[in-house]
């Protein structure tokens, strides 16, 4: 079972369109005790195969961690400096 998040990153769209398909009943889910969706991996079959009929130029295939936090650490370091050195010319 995959999270909302998983599933778009591996079918390739964004997370909103992922979560609209849900809500408009276009992807089934389950629900977790606590309310949350969750999909299973059979149900992406479908996108998954529409994708593997496309060039490889025109793939959104994805892989499922493809996303990677870390490069955001830096940039986040960057903009922090750059705040610090700007209040400090006030």
């Amino acid at each position: 079972m995959l999270t909302p998040r998983e599933a778009a990153r591996l079918i390739g769209i964004s997370y909103p369109t992922i979560k609209h398909w849900i809500l408009t009943g276009k992807l089934k889910t389950s629900r977790t005790p606590g309310g949350h969706h969750r999909i299973a991996e059979a149900s992406l079959k479908p996108y998954l195969d529409q994708d593997n009929q496309k060039s490889a130029a025109e793939s959104r295939e994805r892989s499922l961690w493809g996303t990677s936090m870390s490069s955001s650490i830096p940039q986040r370091a960057r903009l922090a400096g750059k705040q610090e050195s700007s209040t400090r010319r006030k």
